[in-house]
């Protein structure tokens, strides 16, 4: 028999975010594992992808409790923190084993009824975390650290340049970020004020800012009123195609996320780090949460996201050593290249399973 496995989560391809894409390669068919996704995002079904509302909830979820019983061994995976009890509760009628994936900020609750949602992540037969960061926290909550695993992301990127993009003599760095406008933790600011003490010096030519969200219209306006008008690019959220052309444009890219205590908010991992470095770039990397384990050396290096003037430093360095540059983003792309279909969803399916001879047939 093959090894069947049943999702529930909130996010899925084609809705946005990391965690949605992650879902999606995480749950492709390897040919040793089968997968029915339950899934509230809206789109189309297909035959392992129901799109299901609380009025068909119910028999949806009948129907993959069939098709489950069909497979040896079987597993019920909540694709989100708040649905292990619900996944508990089905792995227990179809004596399957249960699972978790905990991912960010959601093992922070900030309400009541999260916290009691989160107690069921106790009772999981195995939680899967994608970074250290969240699995510590897991443990936070009671999690009995032997049935943490963490699997760090690996996923094919959604572009690939062709080449490291390059720098002429003499010009200023073009500098780049992907990221959601919306959560202060993302820490945008501290890109503004890099731009303040470098552009005038010559070192920086233009930031752009890649994504969309409610912060948008405020950080033009901060880049005006620190006469970076002309400086900071804010195109909004533009399709993959056009991403790749403006990555091409840049030659280093920054991810400058920090924890924030105030706003409870953190990078779970940060897939943006190694699309960056799809595009041949070397990135700066805050040194805080889950960005820890995205960033990969020798090609990307962390900082203090608070301090200001190590980020000065470590993008004047780059902009005297332009071998040096060129020769990061070349090792960015190598490894980029080197990701192989299929490689989260075996990572994936071995970590679900205790047993030796069944994570051999998974794999």
């Amino acid at each position: 028999m093959t090894a069947r496995g049943v999702i529930l989560t909130l996010d899925y391809p084609p809705g946005g975010g990391g965690i949605a894409r992650l879902l999606g390669e995480w749950t492709a068919d390897t040919n040793a594992m089968e997968w029915l996704v339950l899934t509230s995002t809206p789109g189309p079904s297909t035959a392992r992808v129901r799109r299901t509302t609380a009025v068909h909830g119910v028999p949806d979820l009948v129907r993959a409790v069939r098709w489950l019983r069909g497979g040896d061994p079987r597993i019920v995976v909540a694709g989100h923190p708040y649905l292990a009890g619900p996944a508990n509760v089905v792995a227990a009628l179809t004596r399957s084993r249960s699972a978790c994936i905990v991912f960010g900020r959601e093992l922070l609750p900030t309400r009541r009824k999260h916290g009691l949602a989160l107690r069921a992540l106790r009772h999981s037969d195995r939680v899967i975390s994608i970074s250290d960061h969240s699995a510590a926290l897991a443990s936070a909550l009671g999690v009995d650290e032997r049935r943490i695993r963490v699997v760090r992301p690996r996923l094919v990127p959604p572009w690939l340049a062709a080449t490291v993009p390059t720098r002429r003599a003499g010009e200023g760095l073009q500098l780049v970020a992907l990221t959601r406008l919306v959560e202060g933790y993302k820490n945008f600011e501290l890109l503004l004020r890099l731009c303040a003490v470098l552009h005038p010096r010559g070192v920086i030519g233009g930031l752009t800012i890649i994504g969309d969200g409610p912060r948008r219209e405020a950080l033009r306006r901060k880049a005006g009123e620190l006469g970076l008008g002309d400086v900071v690019r804010l195109p909004g959220r533009v399709p993959d195609d056009e991403v790749l052309g403006l990555l091409a444009r840049a030659h280093l890219g920054l991810f400058p996320s920090r924890a924030s205590g105030a706003e409870r908010g953190f990078e779970g991992y940060g897939l943006a780090v190694h699309e960056l470095a799809a595009a041949g770039l070397p990135v700066l990397v805050g040194a805080a949460a889950g960005a820890m384990d995205a960033a990969v050396s020798p090609w990307s290096r962390l900082l203090d996201p608070d301090d200001l003037w190590a980020w000065v430093q470590a993008t004047e360095d780059l902009f005297n050593d332009e071998p040096g540059r060129a020769e990061l983003g070349a090792a960015a792309l190598a490894w980029a290249r080197s990701t192989r279909p299929h490689e989260s969803a075996v990572a994936l399916a071995s970590a679900l399973f205790d047993d030796a001879a069944i994570r051999e047939r998974v794999a």
